[in-house]
């Protein structure tokens, strides 16, 4: 039972060192997340064509090690909640800089992006 008892402890001895070098990685690699995506939303910007019958078109534009980089999206005609949630996800990683819509839709995209 001793030996069990002293198996245990080497086992455990280490833990809270270990856990406490964990939880530093945790944080070097946070802050270092969070830069990454603090320099892509500083360089990437959105732009939404949004048709009430046809379909919508979200333009990303973008640079990166000096180039520059252009991506579009056709979005079948949905609702427009659907759309402004798009909308609210890429602002998490990129600016909202042109939204082209009637003025109604506009209104509502405007009031529910804070630009």
């Amino acid at each position: 039972m001793i030996e069990w008892f002293k198996k245990l402890r080497r086992i455990v001895q280490y833990y809270d060192k270990d856990k406490e070098a964990l939880h530093r990685a945790i944080g070097q690699n946070k802050a270092l997340i969070n830069s990454a995506v603090k320099l892509i939303k500083e360089r990437t910007s959105v732009h939404a064509d949004i048709h009430q019958v046809s379909e919508n078109h979200i333009i990303v534009v973008g640079t990166y090690r000096g180039r520059d980089y252009v991506q579009t999206y056709r979005i079948e005609n949905t609702e427009l909640r659907y759309l402004i949630e798009l909308l609210r996800d890429m602002e998490k990683f990129a600016k909202i800089s042109k939204v082209d819509a009637v003025p109604g839709i506009k209104a509502v995209i405007d009031k529910e992006i804070q630009w």
